[in-house]
């Protein structure tokens, strides 16, 4: 028997209570308010988390369009369009927390409007290029600026995974560029070659917790999301995946399991990752950050349980392991 086929048939559909309860509280004034103020801050709880939320569910599309064109107005204000690696790359004024975005964030970002229709080409003709730009010698990339002055760069899994599903993803396979196939290619590469979890220069796991199966992801890494880019990269373009290379990624998911064989779910901490917080004109920092109600309640839901299922059961049936 296949792996796959040890895993009970889902199909998930997000209930209409969640996307309805989401996109009404998008559509407030409120809302847009938050977003003309900055389209990222504060965690976990403004505009931004919830429509990732959305698109983590496959709602993409019941995102309000007045959101984001609101989100995209407020990105075309705020984030520089290009990833600051010293100090003399700074522009005057520029806040590094609230100006300058992410590699793991702009993936996010990119997957999540693309899948909401809008033409984020047009719309941000700098970000697809972006994602290459910053590939490391690794294959990787990374959120840290000063590893790219560093003699020996090393990449982050977090700042990987969401730029190389932003290339992936949002294109059909005749659809990719020679550079884009080569960007994947030594993308898949870093993975595969840290057994999707592991550290290579300390010959170990890298988080117990990144074998357990997570939701949200937003910018976070859990080996079913490597797995999952690592199947649709093999399948899309027709790469040969080798199951060492997998294994230890795909026991620690299957040993997650719950007694009716669904994974079970973890849920990052998020309150404890503190956050930026608007006061009276000036941004500071807080130590503990703010949810919202459906974000402490999807992930504890059979509903989610179902989704993670069928994400593992659909890659391990494309690469079809015995």
């Amino acid at each position: 028997m296949s792996r796959w086929q040890e895993l009970p048939q889902t199909k998930f559909s997000p209930p209409q209570e969640w996307v309805k309860t989401l996109s009404a509280d998008l559509a407030k004034e409120s809302s847009l308010e938050q977003l003309a103020a900055d389209p990222y801050w504060p965690k976990w709880n403004t505009p931004w988390w919830k429509m990732l939320l959305l698109y983590e569910m496959g709602a993409a599309q019941s995102i309000p369009q007045a959101a984001i064109e609101a989100l995209c107005a407020s990105v075309e204000k705020t984030h520089l369009d290009f990833f600051p690696l010293v100090e003399e790359e700074l522009p005057k004024g520029i806040d590094p927390y609230r100006n300058i975005v992410c590699h793991c964030a702009l993936g996010c970002l990119y997957q999540m409007l693309h899948f909401a229709s809008a033409n984020v080409d047009e719309l941000f003709p700098w970000m697809r290029p972006w994602f290459i730009k910053y590939q490391l010698a690794d294959g990787g990339l990374n959120c840290d600026e000063e590893v790219y002055t560093r003699e020996t760069p090393r990449s982050s899994f977090l700042s990987t995974v969401p730029c190389l599903e932003a290339i992936l993803y949002t294109r059909q396979s005749s659809e990719l560029t020679k550079e884009e196939i080569s960007f994947l290619d030594k993308g898949a590469q870093y993975l595969l070659k840290r057994e999707l979890c592991c550290s290579i220069s300390k010959g170990c796991l890298i988080s117990k917790q990144w074998l357990k199966a997570t939701f949200p992801r937003y910018y976070f890494y859990d080996v079913l999301r490597g797995l999952r880019f690592i199947a649709q990269w093999s399948q899309k373009l027709q790469r040969v995946v080798p199951e060492e290379s997998v294994s230890r990624a795909i026991n620690g998911l299957m040993s997650h399991r719950r007694e009716d064989g669904l994974l079970a779910t973890f849920q990052y901490p998020f309150v404890e990752e503190g956050t930026l917080v608007e006061k009276e004109d000036s941004w500071s920092w807080c130590d503990e950050a703010a949810t919202f109600p459906l974000l402490d309640k999807v992930p504890r839901s059979d509903e989610i349980a179902q989704l993670l299922t069928e994400q593992l059961r659909e890659a391990l049936a494309i690469m079809n392991f015995s």
